[in-house]
């Protein structure tokens, strides 16, 4: 119901299985499995401000393997990370 989102918390990336990079939030954990079945073509734009939104793995460094990239299959149309 919302058009933009931020997340302003820690997160954790996971090179080997990329849905369980997670947004750790103060009453649990956000995995990207959990995000990206979600019908979110409404959110216009998501501010990530976390530790790790960004980080992709050095081994696969021309893969987005990483949670700002993995937004946009969730329905985010546009993501920025900090």
């Amino acid at each position: 119901e919302y058009s933009s989102v931020h997340f302003a918390c820690h997160a954790s990336q996971n090179a080997a299985d990329p849905l369980q990079s997670r947004f750790l939030l103060e009453d649990g954990r956000l995995d990207l499995a959990t995000v990206i079945p979600l019908n979110l073509e409404h959110v216009g734009l998501t501010l990530l401000s976390a530790c790790q939104p960004s980080s992709g793995e050095e081994r696969v460094s021309d893969e987005a393997v990483h949670l700002e990239a993995r937004m946009l299959p969730a329905g985010y149309r546009r993501v920025v990370a900090t």
